[in-house]
């Protein structure tokens, strides 16, 4: 059924396009971190290089065996991959106007307000000065 009389939601983002996989491999990974390390928003305080060295050891991994477990988390490192782009992701938002820009624009086709994108720009408890943009 695909009225919109019965429930207007065209244009709208549409969550349930992410793999719940997805979401639930994230949130294992983080929960691994959360233990490890006490705090579940330490994350927001390393730099975003560190993420990226992180991000690119576990793809590597993966790339040589999409079978391979972290040794330490004895979690699949594509997971670890997962995990790495979404704080990288975050942390983007935080720093680069340009990606700010992009999201609103695309919330704001999908008929979200203004504070969903305030929240997405602004999230809590990150570390300032920890991006720079290259200079060309």
């Amino acid at each position: 059924m695909n009225n919109q009389d019965s429930k207007a939601d065209s244009g709208k983002i549409r969550p349930t396009l992410v793999p719940p996989s997805l979401m639930q491999t994230v949130s294992i990974v983080r929960g691994y971190g959360t233990q490890k390390y006490g705090d579940p928003d330490n994350w927001k305080n390393v730099e975003i290089k560190r993420y990226q060295d992180a991000l690119y050891r576990h793809w590597l991994a993966y790339l040589s065996d999409p079978f391979a477990l972290d040794p330490e988390s004895k979690l699949p490192h594509l997971w670890h991959v997962a995990c790495n782009i979404a704080f990288l992701v975050e942390l983007d938002l935080h720093f680069n106007q340009i990606s700010r820009d992009i999201l609103k624009q695309w919330l704001e086709r999908c008929g979200i307000n203004e504070s969903v994108t305030e929240q997405a720009e602004q999230p809590s408890g990150l570390a300032t000065g920890r991006i720079r943009r290259k200079e060309s």
